[in-house]
């Protein structure tokens, strides 16, 4: 007792600093309390067990102590006693000292393992408490990037509400036009089948003038028939001889006027004015011839003078096909740009307005006869168009199944003739609101037709095809006049022929530089009148002037333009 209270008034200063470096602890990581706990637990039990050694230490040295006092003792007694029973008391108490140390050395030994085992959980943790703590502060970092990841994404998403209050604005603001814009539709729609019904009840009012006419047609041509009966029946009665006299002297006469526009000599000759080649020849009524080509130019002539008056630029691609209008104020070229140039014929300047709505290369374009104002067109689009020159715009459109190469007006009422790739003519009544053609005459049966050219002063459509024949069409029969051919006459793949004013002789061009020209009146189609040699390259157009000294022109796929004359 007197032992224990001994080591019980001493305070160990390692247990103290190990409480409080484990309070610390414990209040750093209150995630690891029980484990803390656990470790404060083990640390006081080693705190008893090294006092309980350290009274053990002392406990020895007293026993040494009084041991070597006992040993004195002993040899003072073994001195002073020299009986055997005093030795034999002496070594049995010698003996119990031993037994009672060898005693409290087994006990030390059993506290000392005891301690290091306590010690070595003591380091594991240590070490398990140091691995905590490591990882305490990578999950405090992480939870600081964490937290700097949600400052940042708090900024973006307010910006992106922001962006999405905006977009929200725009996004009404575009609902209302578009509601606006709807509205204007609606009344532009009511407008429109306003002016639709207004336009077909003009139709209505048209078409029955137009029957009213034709009833009065009908009777002036069932008088005029009684009136012929009449007449015939008198001339019946009069002389043979005389009615055969003056029969040859009006073939006679005939003959004499259809000879005097045969061609026979180049005149005028103009090298390579378009390079690339030369696609198409027009002229108008008056004064004003135009050939077109690949240099995306159209050129005017003087066909008096014989002299080039102007070129119109502008295009932007390959000018296929060019008309004049009837007061001859306005030249048209059709070009690849899926558009139709406009040309001042007076200025030579382009007009800043051309006609577009086609979605392919125009091929064909064409002037109505007497109506300035109207013109019409085909393209590789496979379809029609008449447009409105005063205003720009597209009035009708017609599709069809074959691409069309040219296109003619035949009337102002609206007949329209188109030639296609599949060998046909088709014949088009712009009045009526069937996209079906009115007639289709098979020309060039299973052959591209190349080029055609009509006359409307003679009802007559000459087109010239693949096959090598130019088809001679009557456009009031849709009959066919005669195929004309000849074993040399070999048409290229641009091909414009040609009828003369009277619709007495039509051309064609070879591919061997020659032109071919035929009498209608001809009761041989495969025996030409003339056969004109003069071009180098093959010849692609040909055309007769009405009002001209020389009333010829040609053209070929070189660029070269011709003027014929028919004087020797």
């Amino acid at each position: 007792m007197e032992i224990g209270g001994t080591g019980g008034g001493q305070t160990n200063p390692r247990a103290e600093e190990i409480r409080h470096t484990l309070q610390r602890r414990r209040d750093a990581s209150l995630v690891f309390h029980s484990v803390i706990q656990e470790h404060y637990k083990l640390l006081c039990k080693v705190r008893e067990l090294d006092i309980q050694c350290r009274q053990l230490e002392k406990i020895q040295a007293e026993f040494q102590s009084e041991n070597e006092t006992l040993t004195l003792s002993l040899q003072d007694a073994r001195r002073q006693l020299a009986t055997q029973a005093a030795q034999e008391a002496v070594q049995a108490d010698v003996q119990k000292l031993k037994e009672e140390t060898l005693r409290l050395y087994q006990e030390k030994e059993k506290v000392v393992s005891e301690k290091d085992a306590l010690a070595e959980q003591l380091d594991i943790v240590r070490d398990t408490c140091s691995r905590q703590i490591d990882e305490i502060q990578t999950v405090v970092s992480k939870r600081d990037d964490l937290q700097e990841t949600i400052d940042g994404l708090r900024k973006e998403l307010k910006t992106l509400q922001e962006a999405n209050s905006a977009s929200g604005e725009e996004m009404a603001r575009r609902i209302q036009s578009d509601e606006d814009a709807l509205k204007k539709v609606e009344a532009l729609t009511v407008e429109n089948n306003d002016l639709i019904a207004r336009i077909v009840h003009l139709k209505d009012q048209e078409a029955q003038k137009m029957n009213e006419m034709n009833v009065l047609r009908e009777k002036i041509i069932a008088d005029a028939k009684v009136q012929a009966s009449e007449i015939i029946a008198e001339a019946k009665q009069k002389s043979k001889q005389s009615a055969r006299k003056t029969d040859e002297g009006i073939a006679l006469e005939a003959g004499e006027d259809e000879g005097n526009i045969v061609p026979v000599r180049v005149k005028a000759r103009f090298e390579k004015v378009h390079p690339g080649g030369c696609t198409a020849i027009a002229s108008d009524l008056g004064m004003i011839l135009a050939t077109c080509g690949l240099d995306k130019v159209v050129r005017l002539w003087d066909p008096v003078s014989l002299k080039e008056t102007a070129c119109l630029r502008g295009s932007h691609a390959t000018v296929n096909d060019v008309a004049v209008t009837s007061d001859s104020r306005l030249i048209l070229g059709a070009e690849d740009h899926q558009a139709v140039r406009l040309w001042d014929a007076k200025s030579f300047r382009m007009i800043n307005m051309s006609l577009t709505g086609h979605l392919g290369k125009v091929t064909g374009v064409s002037t109505y006869p007497s109506d300035a104002k109207q013109a019409a067109s085909c393209a590789t689009d496979r379809s029609i168009k008449v447009w409105k020159l005063d205003r720009g715009l597209c009035s009708r459109t017609i599709p069809f199944t074959s691409t069309a190469k040219r296109i003619n007006v035949l009337s102002d009422a609206g007949l329209i003739v188109t030639c296609h790739f599949d060998g046909r003519l088709r014949f088009w009544d712009v009045r009526e609101k069937s996209v079906s053609p009115a007639r289709v005459v098979d020309a060039h049966p299973s052959k591209e037709i190349c080029g055609m050219h009509s006359l409307t002063t003679s009802n007559m459509t000459c087109s010239v095809g693949k096959d090598n024949y130019i088809s001679l069409i009557d456009t009031r029969t849709f009959k066919s006049l005669g195929r004309f051919g000849h074993p040399n006459l070999h048409v290229d793949s641009i091909g414009q022929p040609g009828i003369s004013p009277s619709g007495g002789y039509i051309s064609a061009g070879s591919k061997d530089g020659s032109v071919f020209i035929w009498s209608v009146a001809s009761s041989e189609m495969t025996k030409p009148t003339k056969i004109l040699k003069g071009h180098e390259h093959s010849v692609v157009a040909s055309a007769w002037l009405p009002v001209s000294a020389e009333p010829f022109v040609t053209a070929d796929r070189h660029g070269t333009v011709s003027f014929w004359t028919c004087s020797t």
